[in-house]
This record gives C-alpha cells, sequence and structure tokens, in this order.
C-alpha cells in the first residue's frame, strides 16, 4: 500500500535534467558534472520516472566527462554544461586546435561562496591560444542578500585587474562593475544611508515611492514606518550599535542582508542602491566620478625608444597608428613625501597631535606595519581626507598614491602610527630597494621576472588611429575570425 501511495506522488523533474530537456537533450547537450546518471520521464507510460546511466559503456565518471568535453569541442554538441563536481582540469574554450571554435557564451547560474572558486570556474572557457575571447553572463535573482555573492566576485576580478572596464588597472572584458559595490562611492553611500536611519530623515534625491516600488513593499507606508522597518532590519543583523568608523563596511552589510526574510532584504537592499545612485549622480555632477579613463600618475616617466608604427598593412586612414613604449617610476621619494604630510599638517593643524605623544594615533602621518612582511616592515603614509575623518589616501614608497582609499580600521589593524623621523629611513631603504626589483626582496623565487611592488612599471601604448585599425582587422581576418559566425 504504502509503495503504491510513493508510486503516483508526481514528482518534479531535477532542474539540471530540465534544463538539459530545454535545451535539446543529451543528444544536443555535453554534460559534465559528478553523476553517472540521470532521472528520464518517459513519455506515453505515464510519464514514469526512472534512473538510467548517462553512457552505459563507460565505467568511470572521469572518462565520461573527458567524452562529453571532446564532444563539444569537435562540435558535435554546441551546449555544455559544467557543474562545480568537474569545475577544474577542463578547458572549454575557442582554441584554435578545436574544430569547435565558436565564441563562448559563458553563464554563470549558481555563484559559489569564494570568489577563487568563481575565477577558477570563468577560466574554463578563458585560456590561452583562444581563438576569441568569451562573453559572460552573471544570472541573479532579485533577491537584495544574492548580490553579495556577486559583489565578492566582481571585487576579487578587479582586484587581480582582469574584467571591469570601470577599473582602472583593467583592459576590456566583461562587465562586472555594477556588481561590485565596495567602491568608494558604495562605502559613501552606506554611510549616508546609516546616518539618515540615525535622523529618521531620507536621502537628498532618494524617493521613498520608487524604493517601495522596486522593493515590493507597500506603496502606501509611510516614512516613518518605512524607517521603524528599517530600523528593525538593523537590529536583527545585529548592526544597531555600530562604530563611527565602521559604517563604510560594505561587506558586513551585505553578509548581514542574508538573515533576513525576502522583502526586508530587498528594502535594505534597494533603499542602498539608490543612495549609490544619487552619490554617483553627485559625482557625475562635480566631474568627480571616475569613468574609466586612466591617469598615467608617476614622478617620471621615460620613453624606451621612438614610437614605432604598427598596423601598416591593415590602415585605412591617414591617421598611423603608434606603438610606444614607456618607463614609469611610480615611487615618491622621502623629501616628496615629507612635502606631502607638512602640507596635510598646515591645513589641519588643529586637528594634528604632538608626534611624539603615545596618544597620537589619528589623523595623517606615516606608519610602519605591524609584521614583518617578506622579512621586512613597510612603510607608508596616510592622508586623511577632507570631511572624512575614517577615509585615507595612502601613499607608498614603492607605488606612489593609491588609487582606493583606506578606512581607519583597516590601517591601525595593519600599520601602527610612528613620527616622521622614525620613518625615514625604513621609507628611503624600500624606495631604493624597489627601484628595479619587487617588493618580496631577495627571497622572491621568481626575482628575475616579478615586478610586483616595483616602483618601474612597463607600459606600452598604442595612439593615433586605433579605431582604423581595428576596423581594417575585422575586415581582412577572413572567415575564421572572432567576428564571424559566433555565437
Amino acid at each position: 500500500m504504502l509503495l503504491e501511495c510513493i508510486a503516483k506522488i508526481d514528482l518534479p523533474n531535477s532542474p539540471l535534467d530540465e534544463l538539459i530537456d530545454q535545451l535539446g537533450g543529451p543528444g544536443n547537450v555535453a554534460e559534465m558534472t559528478g553523476r553517472k546518471g540521470r532521472l528520464v520521464r518517459a513519455k506515453g507510460n505515464g510519464d514514469r520516472v526512472h534512473y538510467e546511466l548517462r553512457d552505459k559503456g563507460i565505467c568511470t565518471l572521469e572518462s565520461l566527462n573527458n567524452n562529453e568535453r571532446s564532444s563539444f569541442m569537435d562540435g558535435k554538441k554546441l551546449i555544455a554544461i559544467i557543474s562545480d563536481a568537474a569545475s577544474t582540469g577542463i578547458s572549454l574554450h575557442s582554441d584554435l586546435g578545436a574544430k569547435n571554435r565558436r565564441r563562448r557564451l559563458h553563464i554563470t547560474m549558481e555563484l559559489p561562496w569564494s570568489a577563487d572558486k568563481a575565477v577558477q570556474q570563468l577560466g574554463r572557457s578563458h585560456r590561452a591560444n583562444q581563438h576569441s575571447g568569451p562573453l559572460y553572463m552573471l544570472m541573479t535573482t532579485n533577491v537584495g542578500g544574492e548580490r553579495r555573492f556577486a559583489a565578492a566576485v566582481a571585487k576579487r576580478l578587479q582586484t587581480l585587474g582582469a574584467l571591469t572596464k570601470g577599473d582602472r588597472r583593467a583592459a576590456t572584458g566583461a562587465e562586472f562593475s555594477e556588481f561590485n559595490f565596495d567602491t568608494a562611492y558604495g562605502r559613501s553611500a552606506l554611510r549616508q544611508m546609516y546616518n539618515s536611519l540615525r535622523t529618521m530623515q531620507m536621502v537628498g534625491g532618494v524617493n521613498l515611492q520608487k524604493v517601495c516600488s522596486l522593493s515590493g513593499c507597500d506603496p502606501s507606508i509611510t516614512p516613518e514606518q518605512f524607517f521603524s522597518s528599517l530600523q528593525s532590519n538593523m537590529e536583527a543583523m545585529g548592526m544597531n550599535e555600530m562604530k563611527e568608523g565602521d559604517t563604510g563596511d560594505v561587506g558586513r552589510f551585505l553578509n548581514r542582508l542574508l538573515g533576513l526574510k525576502i522583502l526586508n532584504q530587498n528594502m535594505m537592499f534597494v533603499y542602498f542602491c539608490e543612495c549609490l545612485s544619487v552619490v554617483i549622480s553627485t559625482a557625475k555632477r562635480e566631474g568627480r566620478f571616475n569613468e574609466g579613463v586612466t591617469d598615467i600618475q608617476a614622478q617620471s616617466i621615460v620613453m624606451v625608444r621612438e614610437p614605432k608604427e604598427v598596423f601598416k598593412d591593415y590602415k585605412l586612414s591617414h591617421v598611423p597608428t603608434m606603438h610606444t613604449h614607456v618607463v614609469v617610476d611610480r615611487g615618491v621619494g622621502w623629501d616628496m613625501a615629507l612635502q606631502l604630510y607638512e602640507e596635510q599638517a598646515a591645513e589641519h593643524k588643529s586637528e594634528v597631535a604632538d608626534q611624539s605623544s603615545p596618544a597620537a594615533g589619528r589623523g595623517s602621518g606615516f606608519y610602519c606595519s605591524r609584521r614583518e612582511q617578506y622579512h621586512q616592515h613597510l612603510y607608508l603614509l596616510a592622508l586623511q581626507k577632507e570631511n572624512s575623518p575614517h577615509l585615507f589616501n595612502i601613499v607608498r614608497p614603492n607605488t606612489g598614491r593609491s588609487f582606493f582609499e583606506e578606512t581607519k580600521a583597516d590601517l591601525l589593524s595593519k600599520y601602527v602610527k610612528i613620527p616622521p623621523e622614525k620613518a625615514e629611513k625604513g621609507w628611503k631603504t624600500q624606495y631604493e630597494m624597489t627601484k628595479k626589483h619587487c617588493i618580496h626582496g631577495s627571497h622572491c623565487n621568481n626575482k628575475s621576472t616579478c615586478l610586483v611592488g616595483s616602483r618601474l612599471t612597463y607600459i606600452h601604448l598604442l595612439s593615433g588611429g586605433n579605431l582604423a585599425a581595428a576596423v581594417s582587422t575585422r575586415e581582412h581576418s577572413g572567415p575564421q575570425s572572432p567576428w564571424h559566425g559566433t555565437q
């Protein structure tokens, strides 16, 4: 009797099998997962579900996945589904030696917890010797808390200098900047949002009706009810009593957001996004918004050789495309660092404490790392940002001024403030030793090629008729070009 009842239960298809069926079935989809079989709903037999092996002639899972990979790379199957169980050791890129050299469209349907794991997964379709680079798409729901995973991935990719257009350290590629909220603008928006919760007043430029419409909450809610609900959410997140220096911690905000109900998540997240839109709009209006134009900031820029004309065979205009190779010295010497410090001290005399006093732990000044890194202590100059007592601009002897601001909490967790006279020797040593060598020093395993933290960087610039060269390459590249027959 029990077995009969169980047999009558109409179970839904598994998401993976449903996806494969919708894409044309196993004959059209190469599956690389950790399972040997799948559930199949038999047609014309009461839609009964039975289990069948993916391939009866193959006994090992590794061989099965390798066969599926070969089917995809040979063009026999034009769709590939890969799970986390098979996310390492398999290359699915548009290899020049493969029959299937179509451009890859890589869709990530489930973001992993680890950003490094996401980078590894994206690397399955983006490898050396490829015919064309892949297109990336991240699929997310409208649940506010899910953006925490996308934000972690986007920030990690920016740290690698890999993808986003808005990152000064990046080239071109997938546009993930919309997912990264842990930026100077995001931190400013979060502080404004927290301040509005304390004062029970909307951030200037944010419309309550729009927040309600986007988050799905009651459109008739009053501002008092709205802020009361947000304050309750803050209490549930354990963030109702925060130190002032922690109000810009976007990562913590997104992490804690996951513990709320969906409606409350969306209400908090949409309000934060609207605050972020206001911050960015203000920055654009005042001409302070970074739209991805690269500025080469250095103490000196030396041309290695005279500019050389390139793309001669594809030139469509009278403007030549020139290749210029320059060496950039990013370092900041001791005299320049001391000048920056004294200028800051002159502007904030009332805030600069006695450097010899043990209590002098705030504001601008020179800092030394609390622990040795690469068998040495590292030094930097922190310049307090105007009207932001908890944000600092960082200047290092080897890499100069950083594009990213440092919070006071992060700074004091890794560095201790010291008087200028104690910083002078270490600053000069770090400045000199990194002129042509990496920051790792003599202990670096790749010191002959490593340039991490080196004062000198080598930049190749293309100037002149860049667009004409690109168009010409496209028109003369032939049928195997990445622009032809791509998907």
